[in-house]
């Protein structure tokens, strides 16, 4: 943060240092002040597809999601190459269950970059939805070959092999994605919860699993 504030002082109409700033604020969680700095940086450039971008990934965190497909559509007008884009608003897409336009943005994404992980881990959740199970753990697992140390994709995958009676499975899979996910991460109730479903339902014993 302080490079940047030092490149402000330096030259106030520096758009990167406001959206970098805008970063450091939103890794922080304060989104408030972060979507002020994205404010700044699209003031200063309105051609900047990444202040969209990252404007747009701050008002999903606030759970503003039509927000944030509006940043994102004109992200992705400004640089339609860039995968991050895409998975954003597919991602939002998700949250306002518009399962259709979330699995064509993810696609698109995946067509950009078959190694982004995090669109792979998106489209695998919207599969879940979908009630596409195999796909879901196919999607997932690549993304956990990817980025192992994601646990995203585990949280999902272990979603989408307790649905199809894996339960085992399931319980690896998720208990590794309890280990991995930051004690803060939004979902963690229901993850916990569908452990100990999970272990209730096997009674304790690994033996009771629906192969």
């Amino acid at each position: 943060m302080a490079d940047y504030n030092e490149s402000l002082e330096l030259d106030p109409r520096l758009s990167n240092a406001h959206l970098g700033r805008g970063l450091v604020l939103a890794h922080r969680e304060n989104y408030d002040l972060a979507i002020e700095e994205y404010d700044k940086a699209i003031e200063l450039d309105p051609d900047n597809a990444w202040a969209y971008g990252d404007r747009g990934w701050a008002h999903n965190w606030r759970g503003e999601d039509t927000r944030a497909i509006t940043d994102y559509t004109k992200a992705i007008e400004l640089d339609p190459t860039e995968a991050y884009f895409f998975n954003g608003r597919c991602w939002a897409y998700y949250l306002l269950k518009d399962l259709d336009h979330a699995l064509s943005d993810c696609n698109r994404a995946i067509e950009i970059d078959a190694r982004d992980a995090n669109s792979l881990d998106s489209r695998c959740a919207i599969y879940i939805e979908k009630k596409q199970y195999d796909l879901a753990i196919k999607d997932c697992t690549s993304a956990i070959t990817l980025d192992p140390k994601n646990g995203e994709p585990f949280f999902h995958r272990g979603d989408a092999l307790y649905l199809k009676g894996q339960l085992a499975e399931a319980l690896a899979d998720l208990k590794q994605a309890d280990a991995l996910l930051p004690r803060a991460y939004p979902d963690r109730t229901a993850l916990v919860d569908r452990i100990a479903a999970i272990e209730k339902k096997m009674g304790g014993s690994p033996s009771d699993v629906i192969h």
